[in-house]
């Protein structure tokens, strides 16, 4: 990564809805921006409405996903051969690091048919596939993590990572973005997300794939905006860095660092005594960590981001 200055563009302006799920945690928050079960509509997803597309927002008529509401490929038949089925899930215009959330099942031959998820990148206008977005080298997004998600060794039968085969029990992928600018570069007008479902030219008797329940989340620092201001009282140097980093406080009082990936597990902790504090990176792997500074009764006296080169 360059040694050019960043700026993480954090997501403020949050949806809450009744239920919100906001989750505060050492200085870390996960705020629910959308979610849906299709239980009403969704403004968010856009289905298309040719007559081969499968996709039907409803309840199930298949034994293999039971009763529940949803997404899936027809709620009633069997998936037919050769067919391409989208739909589309586009929020306004967020920006940060984003938490895309689904529950969901699948019933496909393996490596004939199946599901995959594009994101659509604003710098060069294409779309990419979630599956590929450890190995890509694209500037924008600068990390993309996922949970439960295919790779690109999971391929349908065209080479497209994907879901495929049998996921009898319903599962929760996730995946998320770490989205950064230089300085001088515009936000991304919104995030879009798409569902492809393929099937091949061999006719078959299986279900489908079927998504329950889809939740959009933004992460951020702290429990307010005051919080995320900068106060002087510690610094971070080198950052970025390649192996050790020193926490330099100019306060007597006793602090300590905490810090995390990006899907919010806390993967190191340290008190801070001395007034500089060298910490080795130790098997941390590359990439970008969210840290916070709290004192001896866990207010935050300094939050940011510390890269490993």
């Amino acid at each position: 990564m360059s040694m050019k200055k960043y700026l993480l563009l954090i997501f403020i302006s949050i949806l809450f809805i009744a239920k919100a799920d906001a989750q505060i945690s050492w200085g870390l928050f996960h705020a629910l921006v959308d979610s849906c079960d299709f239980t009403v509509q969704n403004n968010f997803i856009t289905v298309d409405t040719s007559n081969n597309n499968l996709w039907q927002i409803g309840k199930s008529h298949k034994t293999f996903f039971g009763s529940s509401k949803g997404i899936l490929t027809d709620s009633t038949n069997v998936y037919p051969k050769n067919n391409h089925s989208v739909f589309e899930y586009k929020t306004p215009s967020y920006f940060g690091c984003n938490i895309l959330s689904i529950t969901h099942k699948y019933e496909t031959d393996v490596s004939k048919a199946g599901g995959y998820i594009e994101y659509y990148n604003w710098l060069d206008s294409s779309w990419y596939n979630l599956g590929l977005g450890n190995i890509q080298k694209l500037s924008f997004p600068e990390q993309v993590f996922s949970v439960n998600l295919y790779t690109q060794n999971d391929t349908l039968f065209n080479g497209q990572p994907g879901f495929s085969g049998t996921q009898n029990n319903w599962i929760t992928t996730q995946f998320q973005w770490v989205w950064e600018y230089e300085v001088r570069r515009k936000s991304m007008d919104s995030l879009k997300i798409r569902f492809h479902f393929m099937s091949d030219s061999t006719t078959s008797s299986k279900s489908g794939w079927m998504i329950g329940k889809i939740a959009l989340y933004t992460i951020g620092f702290g429990g307010g905006i005051n919080e995320m201001k900068k106060n002087n009282i510690v610094s971070i140097f080198p950052n970025p860095t390649t192996s050790t980093f020193t926490i330099s406080k100019n306060t007597n009082e006793a602090l300590q660092f905490h810090l995390y990936n990006l899907i919010g597990q806390q993967v190191f902790n340290k008190n801070l005594v001395e007034a500089e504090t060298t910490i080795e990176r130790n098997n941390l792997a590359t990439g970008t960590y969210l840290f916070s500074i709290t004192n001896t009764s866990g207010k935050i006296i300094e939050n940011d981001k510390l890269i490993f080169e």
